[in-house]
């Protein structure tokens, strides 16, 4: 799986995958959420059981997956 260890919005920083949102969980500190916005740690992104990504983020900072990835 992909490894990002200090993704920043403000420097443009983007995550790009493949289909839709609703194709991917995302996930902060091993619990699954229903929301698609979390505050700072890691996030790790799964499509269907496959853990694909891991995104780190700051404590300042939002990852949004409506505004912080890309679907293609």
């Amino acid at each position: 799986y992909a490894t990002v260890e200090d993704f920043t919005r403000s420097e443009g920083d983007k995550v790009q995958l493949h289909g839709t949102l609703n194709d991917y969980t995302f996930v902060e500190n091993s619990a699954y959420s229903f929301s698609p916005v979390f505050l700072g740690g890691q996030i790790d992104i799964y499509k269907g059981e496959d853990l694909i990504g891991s995104v780190g983020v700051g404590n300042a900072f939002a990852f949004d997956a409506t505004i912080d990835v890309i679907f293609v």
